[in-house]
């Protein structure tokens, strides 16, 4: 839910795609599609998507609690096969895989050919750094560390750190996109 004082309607992304649908892929897809903004989702793990549909509904359920302050209208969840199909015509694409390295460095590569070059590209690791991650992308200028609290749906915190190959110009818009749906970014 977006805090009226931060909001900044111009900054709002039109599509995020997400790389992952687990606790904290779950907790990014509910922040963007109850702020308006549509999703794709890639998660080929099993049950992926039901967890994420799980999740969504649990904010829903808390915000309504929390809040008579009406939501905008919700954006759309597409669930999709492929990381180019989700990264396609994005304005910010979201990795939230598993802590492991090779993994990730995977996703964000194939992620980097598939966007266009200047799409952000951010992974929510909590340990790894973005220098490591930066590795084998295309265009490792514009990858962030954008680093969740949980559930990212009610806690408005998001960590965000530039790797040694990273331009200032991302950062400022990626903290943008975030204010853009309620939260605040720690730089």
């Amino acid at each position: 839910m977006s805090d009226n004082s931060t909001f900044l309607p111009e900054k709002l992304p039109r599509r995020v795609g997400l790389l992952g649908g687990g606790t904290i892929g779950g907790g990014w897809a509910a922040r963007f599609i109850l702020n308006g903004v549509d999703v794709r989702l890639y998660d080929p793990a099993p049950g992926a998507v039901d967890r994420v549909q799980a999740i969504l509904a649990n904010a829903r359920r808390l915000y309504r609690q929390l809040t008579q302050v009406p939501l905008p209208a919700e954006g759309a969840l597409t669930v999709v096969e492929s990381i180019a199909e989700a990264v396609a015509d994005v304005d910010l694409v979201q990795e939230s895989a598993p802590e492991r390295l090779e993994l990730k460095q995977q996703l964000l590569a194939a992620a980097s050919r598939a966007t266009a070059p200047d799409t952000l590209v951010c992974s929510s690791t909590s340990g790894l750094r973005p220098s490591l991650l930066q590795a084998d992308m295309d265009h490792p200028e514009r990858l962030l560390v954008a680093h969740p609290f949980d559930p990212v749906y009610l806690l408005p915190l998001v960590e965000l750190c530039a790797g040694q190959r990273a331009v200032p110009k991302a950062l400022a818009r990626a903290a943008d996109i975030y204010r853009a749906v309620g939260m605040h970014p720690l730089v």
